[in-house]
């Protein structure tokens, strides 16, 4: 996974906090799905 910057992460996690799909997160931070779900992944712990 490539290394992204703070403020990216923490705009993923708001914006799954308001429910949205992993295909809307990835347009809105313009990272791809995948990169979306591991940063997820590493936040459920």
């Amino acid at each position: 996974m490539r290394c992204l910057d703070t403020m990216k992460v923490t705009e993923i996690l708001r914006l799954r906090e308001m429910e949205l799909n992993l295909r809307d997160i990835a347009s809105a931070v313009d990272c791809s799905k995948t990169t979306v779900g591991e940063i997820l992944n590493r936040c459920k712990d």
